[in-house]
């Protein structure tokens, strides 16, 4: 069994379905990031998700604690994520949103080519929330 990041990332990503301009989290090993969902299609066995991390200002005075409190606004300039999950034959999700990236910038007749990032972020859908770990 593979053990990896915080207890509150782990217990958040891959949840929720994906809904066009929907809210999302993007989970890192410790830190969260609010994102916005940009894009949602399928293609061949796959259905892909594309989420844009929004502005997250923080509104607490708490400094550098575990309790953190943000208010979020979408940002047309952030960070860019991509995660696909496999679909079984009835088209039904078959896996867990899993981190892609393009492959060395490529495309061919088929379109775009995705690789799956080995440690990458998970996902999660229908709420934003950011999070950094003062502890790294």
């Amino acid at each position: 069994m593979q053990v990896y990041g915080n207890l509150m990332s782990r217990l958040m990503e891959n949840h929720g379905t994906p809904v066009l301009s929907g809210a999302a989290t993007v989970c890192g090993y410790s830190d969260r990031h609010a994102a916005t969902v940009t894009a949602v299609f399928k293609k061949g066995k796959y259905q892909f998700v594309e989420v844009q991390e929004d502005t997250a200002k923080r509104t607490d005075n708490y400094g550098m604690s575990d309790m953190q409190d943000y208010e979020y606004e979408r940002n047309l300039n952030g960070r860019v994520h991509m995660f696909r999950a496999k679909l079984d034959d009835e088209g039904n999700m078959a896996e867990n949103f899993r981190k892609v990236s393009q492959f060395n910038n490529e495309k061919n007749e088929m379109g775009t080519r995705w690789r799956l990032v080995d440690g990458g972020s998970t996902v999660f859908f229908g709420r934003r929330d950011e999070y950094y770990d003062f502890s790294f």
